[in-house]
């Protein structure tokens, strides 16, 4: 009887140590596909007992999705083998990692918490974290293969996930503080969310990618996009400008210099703008945008040969901009008719030798203005340069000269 009981005893236990798993978690363990499993996973969360269960189960996920990666993988193997073109499922592997990294990420979150007796044991982090870091990179790789398919939404999802994942613990201990795709990575993502209007998202990816050799400039611009488009009041643009203030003040980057200058341009805060410029222009007196800033303060207090001045200066550093050629038609603009105002009889006529002295401006005018005209190829710019080379050509040739009638079209 003694021996039977004992007997009985050791069948309680080998139940016992086998029927650990919840019947909600074996349906998900049980799946063959990761749809399945997936599909289970989502019936089920609600009814799986503890956080060890729910660790295993999105573990499941990740297990079936880095099988369709290795499938894909060994494909390509095959075929580098023997020479022949690889039947392989791109995208399927691309959807597989990407799945696995989600869920691996979701698994990490429940395997660290401490057990029912207060422990912590993680089962999946470091299996996890070595088979999914070194593909990480390929979230890239599938960002690229949706971008050429078109597929904008895809692409975003991509990028997003190998920006967010850099700061997972699941790869913190394994994550490299160099990682010389994250900056210009962050700032692809940081343009994406501002495109979505998820302006949160869009700073802190932008913030990110200040640092980066390639796209630095440009997150600093998604980053001020993202804030000025939340401004809604003067409160608001009060605050946006001491936050820049404060960034500049870091910094000195040209971006923040150039928002902090249409800031206080737009504001009517002066002597705040030429005390910038100021100081800006200290530091490198060649500074093409300190030198444009100040150019159109001088046009505005009608100092048209120092305006002409800074404007030359600053077309050395970029003879390209059309901004600086049309800036500087319109200073040339301005010293005609300051000769216009000064030469005039008392009845406003003016002599031959006058009209001769504005022409000579007006014909320098035209020359920036045809040269603002000649690079604005595309035509971005067009009410920089077009009406005031219209009113010059009407002015030096006359209203019927086809110069004037070619402008007077585009009017």
């Amino acid at each position: 009887m003694k021996k039977l009981f004992m007997m009985a005893l050791m069948v309680l236990s080998a139940t016992s140590m086998f029927a650990g798993d919840s019947a909600p978690l074996k349906t998900i363990l049980s799946a063959k596909t990761y749809a399945e499993a997936e599909a289970a996973l989502k019936a089920n969360l609600s009814q799986l007992v503890n956080d060890a269960e729910k660790a295993k189960a999105y573990n499941k996920l990740v297990d079936l999705a880095m099988a369709k990666v290795s499938k894909e993988d060994e494909e390509r193997a095959k075929a580098q083998i023997s020479g022949t073109t690889a039947n392989v499922d791109e995208e399927g592997q691309y959807l597989a990692l990407y799945n696995a990294v989600v869920n691996a990420i979701e698994c990490e979150k429940y395997d660290v918490l401490p057990n029912e007796k207060g422990k912590v044991a993680p089962k999946f982090h470091k299996k996890n974290q070595d088979r999914l870091y070194p593909r990480r990179v390929d979230l890239i790789n599938g960002g690229v293969f949706y971008q050429d398919k078109g597929d904008s939404e895809k692409q975003y999802q991509f990028l997003d996930l190998y920006v967010e994942s850099a700061s997972e613990p699941l790869f913190k201990d394994v994550a490299n503080a160099d990682d010389p795709n994250l900056g210009n990575i962050a700032f692809y993502s940081s343009y994406n969310a501002l495109l979505k209007k998820d302006y949160d998202k869009a700073e802190r990816y932008a913030s990110m990618a200040l640092n980066d050799s390639v796209n630095g400039d440009n997150a600093y611009t998604v980053l001020l996009s993202s804030m000025q488009a939340q401004l809604n009041s003067r409160q608001d643009s009060l605050d946006y400008v001491k936050k820049v203030e404060g960034m500049y003040a870091q910094s000195k980057n040209g971006r923040l210099f150039d928002s902090l200058c249409g800031a206080y341009s737009a504001m009517d805060k002066t002597d705040e703008l030429k005390q910038l410029i100021a100081s800006r222009l200290a530091e490198d007196p060649n500074d093409w945008t300190a030198l444009a800033y100040r150019g159109q303060m001088f046009q505005t207090e009608k100092k048209w040969d120092d305006a002409i001045k800074d404007f030359e200066l600053a077309r050395k550093s970029e003879p390209e901009n059309v901004f600086l050629s049309a800036a500087l038609g319109i200073s040339y603009m301005g010293k005609a008719g300051e000769v216009e105002e000064k030469m005039a009889d008392a009845n406003g006529n003016l002599s031959k030798d006058a009209v001769a002295a504005r022409d000579a401006e007006l014909m320098k005018a035209i020359e920036n203005f045809e040269k603002a005209k000649e690079l604005d190829v595309r035509e971005e710019q067009v009410r920089s340069w077009s009406y005031n080379l219209y009113r010059c050509y009407f002015i030096v040739y006359g209203e019927d000269d086809p110069r004037t009638k070619s402008m007077e079209a585009m009017q």
